[in-house]
Formats: structure tokens, sequence, C-alpha cells
């Protein structure tokens, strides 16, 4: 044998796996469940056997490649490790990710001693994320504070990330305590967005609301959050509400017990000029108060000053969760107080001057209205007599030539003379059912009901009465011959003719409130009505 021949011999490999190694796994990846982080890994561990060979060299590597079904993965913002043994997932929420499969691949890489695997590449059994969807509440219930016997509404509404998980439950909890097992306090809504339960007793309670879905992984929850629900001996709290045609609504909950003086007042500044009906009632029992009505001065013309409005006091009680009304205050104008659609009292505004004339004086409750001032002056209004306002009416000759769908036995005065307003409210929702214009419009509480038969939901279930949409409250004469208008009231002043003042508004009460005191005119200065409650 060569020299050449016996060195090839030499170096050639002393051991050479014809038949290749075999992959296997010592470690298969398992599907996972992401958890709220939103982390999901999966380890897998391969090896190498060589079969029928007696103590193998293995100098070849295992190379890891994890994919999914669209193919390799690559590491990036949200994977990390797609080329290791272990995959880290992050970021794993959502449907999308419910139910994703992949799996690892290994490939064998021959060392000097070894050939290819006979089996690569090799796949595991494919595996997947299981993503529990998140629960959490876009609304959370408020801490509520009420009297013993009053009613509270608690809102909480969730919303889960997936929503092939179905359907999403709810339950609330007094206490502790899963209300549906209890006998009370609860009124409405146990499975519900929205849970009424009524205060039993003095002190704090705790309310919470708990969303949940049953799945193949197990109940999946969230609790909102625990706010307290306290019952406290009543208190002296107002509930003003207004309500535009449109369907507009703002409220305000005034604990006069608290307020400087006792006292709440209520004018146009308070939820603006477009909302022309002013409801307020007691809440929590029957308040003892002064109502201070003070109704608008007439408009001034050069060096000529429009007529005082007319200034009364009066004490009444208040019913609780009974409704009350007033008309005139966002416009300035003569006052109507309403207890359900019965007109109470009426304080009437003073006419406009004209530019030779002084507006006259409106009337307080019971008052009648003063004459204009000038060459042909319009007379004050004569009050009606306690409790003789009858359920029809006059629109005042203001409106002379307006587009007014007016009701049976109604009308509308020519210039200048002014009109008279009716004894009850009488829009045509309510009394087209059938409800008589003086009655209240159910015997049960309700929410407040808009001229166009909108339920307004956001307004409070009370015994209501007033019917809007219809109600004359502008009486005014109009002025003849650039004269001043008249003032509004119960009858309306008459409108001054050739530069003179209108006469002052007459004002009125049906004999239900205490009169206190009641003046013709005494609003001086102000274009401004108002309405102050106090305790007494």
């Amino acid at each position: 044998m060569s020299p050449v021949a016996f060195h090839n011999f030499r170096t050639t490999k002393t051991f050479i796996d014809l038949n290749g190694p075999v992959l296997s796994f010592s470690e298969t990846p398992e599907s996972v469940q992401a958890i709220a982080s939103g982390i999901a890994t999966f380890v897998g561990v391969a090896t190498v056997s060589f079969p029928g060979v007696s103590n193998p060299t293995n100098t070849g590597t295992i190379t890891y490649k994890w994919h999914d079904l669209n193919g390799p993965l690559t590491d990036g913002a949200n994977i990390t490790g797609s080329a290791t043994t272990t995959l880290t997932l992050s970021n794993v929420y959502g449907a999308a990710n419910n139910g994703k499969e992949y799996f690892l691949r290994v490939n064998y890489t021959p060392g000097e001693t070894t050939g290819n695997a006979v089996n690569e590449p090799f796949d595991s059994d494919n595996v997947t994320t299981t993503v529990a969807p998140t629960i959490s509440f876009t609304t959370q219930p408020g801490l509520s504070t009420v009297a013993i016997g009053e009613q509270a509404t608690f809102i909480a509404i969730p919303e889960i990330s997936d929503t092939s998980y179905s359907p999403l439950l709810q339950n609330w909890t007094v206490d502790g305590v899963i209300v549906e097992n209890q006998t009370s306090p609860l009124i409405s809504g146990a499975g519900t967005t929205t849970l009424v339960i009524e205060k039993e007793a003095l002190g704090v309670s705790t309310v919470q609301s708990i969303a949940y879905v049953e799945s193949d992984i197990g109940r999946i929850e969230s609790r909102s959050d625990v706010v307290s629900f306290t019952g406290v001996s009543p208190r002296n709290i107002l509930k003003i509400e207004g309500y535009t045609p449109t369907n507009q609504y703002k409220s305000l909950s005034a604990n006069l017990d608290e307020l400087p003086d006792n006292k709440q007042t209520i004018d146009n500044q308070l939820f603006g000029t477009d909302y022309s009906l002013i409801t307020f009632y007691a809440v929590e029992k029957p308040m003892n108060v002064k109502i201070t009505l003070t109704a608008s001065k007439g408009a001034d013309s050069g060096i000529y000053k429009g007529g005082q409005g007319g200034l009364t006091v009066i004490t009444t009680t208040l019913e609780e969760d009974i409704e009350y009304s007033l008309l005139g205050i966002s416009n300035n104008s003569a006052i109507f107080l309403y207890r359900g659609s019965n007109l109470i009292g009426v304080v009437a505004s003073g006419g406009n001057a004209g530019p030779s004339g002084n507006g006259g004086d409106g009337g307080g409750m019971n008052v009648s209205g003063a004459d204009g001032e000038g060459q042909q002056p319009g007379s004050g209004a004569i009050s009606p007599v306690i409790g003789t306002l009858s359920l029809n009416g006059t629109f005042g000759s203001v409106l002379s030539g307006a587009n007014i769908d007016l009701r049976i036995g109604d009308s509308i005065a020519s210039a200048p003379s002014g009109g008279r307003t009716i004894s009850c409210s009488k829009g045509t929702y309510w009394t087209d059912l059938g409800i008589a214009p003086c009655a209240n419009n159910s015997t049960n509480k309700i929410k407040f009901v808009n001229i166009d038969g909108t339920t307004i939901t956001d307004s409070d279930e009370i015994i209501r009465g007033f019917k809007p949409g219809y109600s004359i409250s502008n009486t005014s004469g109009k002025g003849v011959n650039n004269g001043g208008n008249g003032g509004n009231g119960a009858t309306g002043g008459r409108g001054g003719t050739t530069g003179s003042g209108g006469g002052g508004g007459s004002g009125y009460t049906d004999g239900s409130v205490t009169i206190q005191s009641t003046n013709l005119g005494g609003n001086l200065t102000e274009i401004r009505s108002s309405v102050a409650i106090e305790l007494i």
C-alpha cells in the first residue's frame, strides 16, 4: 500500500451513521391559557437518538423554529424566542387570539460524525392559546344617600372583550349577599344593569355589581366598585326639573337645610332661557315653606318706565312626591304656579311703557293691575275672584294673528284687549287619552311625559298632573299706534294707545295657599322673574 493511500485511509471518519439519527421530543409543547397580563408561553425540547448504534457520538445540533398556521414566526414586539425551545407571546387578547394554533418544527444539523436526521423536519402536534375574555365596567355605580323608606338607583354597565363568550350575566350584592337571595330590600333589577332598592334602616350598607360568564375554562367574572348606600333621617330636599318643548332636561337637588338662609331661588339662570317649564317637589318628606314670587317689571321706553312686577309671599306645605310647576320663569313674565295641573296662583308682570307714558304695575295674588299712563293708557287688569277661573280662556291680543290650535271654548282677544287664563293646563297628549284637564295624569308615580308624548327617561317618578303643551299664560294686551303692551297675568293688562303705557296684569289665587303678603308692584327695577323657596 502506498504512503499516499495509507495517509488517506487514516484521515477518513472512523464513525459514520449511514441511516442518520432520529428526532423526538423529550418535552412536548402543550396548549396554554393566556393569563390576565396577556402572556402565553409554549415550551418544547427535542432530542436525537441513534437506533442500532452503541455508544454514538452526537456531534450535530438541533435547531428550533416556531410556526403558526400562516408560517414561521420571527421575533418582534409581541414575539420572543421564536427560534428557541421557549416561545413567549405577549398582548394575547381578544377573539382573534382565542384558539390560535402553533407548532414547533425542529431540524438537525449534522456534525462531523453524524448524518442528517431521518425524520426531519420534525413537527410537534398543534397547540392552541385559549384567551379568557376580560370583563370591565364602563359605568360604575355611584354613592347614594337616601332617607329611610326611600328608593335608590344603582347603575353598573359591564362589557366583555370577546362577545363569543355569552351570555354576559350580572348580579348585585348588598353587604356581600346576592340581592336575589334576599327578600328585601330588592325593588327591581337584580339581574340587570340597573338596581332599584329601598333603604330600610339608618346606617351604611355596601353595594356592588358582579358581571360574569360561564365558559369551558370556568367562570370568568369582574366586580364593580364597592359603593356605600347610606340611610339617613328624612331631609328637606327640593328637586327642581327643567324641560324644553324639544325634550331637553336638566335637574337640581337642593338640600334646603344646607343652603344659606335655607333658601333656593329659581330663575332663568338656573337652567337657561330655553327651559320654559320648571317643576319642583319635596323628595323625602313634606316641607313647610315660604315662597316669594316676584314677577318681571315691564319694558322701558326712553325716559318712561315699565310698570313694576307684582310681588307675593305665600306659605304652604309641599307634599312629598307631588309635582308643582312654574311658567313664566324662562321668559321673565308673569309667574304661574301649579299644583299638579291646577293653577293655584299667579303674580302678574308690569305693563310696558310707551314713548309717551309709563306702564302700569302688575298685581300680586288677588291684586288687580294698575293703569298705564299717557293720553290713552291701557287699563290695568281686574283680578278674578278667588277660585273662579274656568277651563275656558282667552289668549291676549299680543298673539292676534298667531297660528294657535285653539281648544274648544278658547279664543284670542282683539287689540288692545288682554286675555284671561284657565284653571288647569290641558295639553293634548294627556287629554286625548281621556284624562280630565284638572286630574292627575295617573294614580301611581310616573316620569314626565312631554308635549309630543316622549317620556323623559332621566326625570323622576312622582305623582304628576301638569299637561304640557297648552296653558294660557300669555294674556298681554297689544299696544296700538306705538302704545306699550299690557302686562301678563291671570288677566292681561290692556295695551296702551298712541304711545301710552300698557296696563299691568292681575294676580290670582285659588285659595289653597296662605298669602302672607301681596302687593301691587314690588319689583321696581328688574326685567327678571324669580321664585324663592325657603324653609319655615
